[in-house]
């Protein structure tokens, strides 16, 4: 192998040096390889996470060690679809230690290579940052959002009062009274109601709620149960399920 090709696979980091297929470039007689470029994933210091399409999600992105004293930081976050944002930084001048935080949704399902720059200018400074101190990388797997068995897909309007069946739950018992919550995955929570029979043991679970803006929301139900004039709450739900529910312009 010339010189060529080893400065390429330094600098390109293959898997393996054994090929997957083999063409003719036509050149010649010989049969070049084809070779697989690993996939980068996440530095040091980034995150492997995963997100839903549609929804609106705030994460921490990684974590990055930097001790400056006249320096302020700030952070850009490039989302691997074509957009920008600012990121939250949040740490301690004290320890250099900080984590950065974005704000985003995506439109499309896969998997995005996310780019964390951070910047610093001098405190007090009217100019905007003036270097780059360092960057990481972190990788977000974006799915199609899906209800799980026993929840479903509904559709509603933002600023209205909905009341709705969120899904259905099947439980046989005879000396357990049920309690539903619902996270509504807006940052609010509210009881659920239960309907149904003792003697089925087939339940289904009402909810009422209004959202303030539209989008795509995760919405996860929890049934707990706990012996009929007991003071016990339990913490761990005895049945659960997850819905969906598209909240569009009104």
């Amino acid at each position: 192998m010339g010189s060529f090709a080893l400065e390429t696979l330094e600098v390109r980091q293959f898997l393996s040096a054994s090929p997957l297929a083999a063409v003719d470039d036509g050149s010649s007689g010989d049969v070049q390889p084809i070779f697989v470029i690993s996939d980068p994933g996440p530095s040091s210091h980034g995150l492997h996470l995963t997100e839903y399409k549609n929804k609106t999600f705030t994460a921490k992105l990684g974590t990055f060690h930097l001790k400056v004293i006249d320096l302020a930081l700030s952070a850009k976050v490039d989302w691997g679809d074509g957009t920008h944002s600012a990121g939250v930084i949040e740490g301690s001048y004290a320890t250099g230690d900080w984590y950065v935080e974005g704000t985003h949704k995506y439109a499309h399902s896969g998997t995005y290579d996310v780019k964390v720059h951070i910047l610093t200018k001098l405190i007090g400074s009217p100019n905007g940052p003036s270097g780059e101190a360092l960057h990481f990388d972190s990788q977000i797997k974006v799915k199609t959002l899906k209800p799980t068995e026993g929840g479903r897909e509904l559709t509603e309007t933002a600023g209205k009062k909905f009341n709705t069946k969120l899904g259905e739950v099947n439980l046989k018992t005879i000396d357990l009274v049920f309690n539903a919550v619902i996270n509504w995955g807006d940052g609010t929570h509210s009881d659920g109601k239960l309907v149904g029979s003792y003697a089925t043991g087939e339940y289904y679970v009402y909810g009422k709620h209004t959202y303030a803006h539209t989008g795509t929301y995760k919405v996860d139900v929890k049934v707990f149960g706990h012996p009929a004039g007991s003071n016990i709450h339990p913490t761990d739900p005895i049945a659960k399920f997850t819905s969906v529910i598209h909240v569009k312009s009104a």
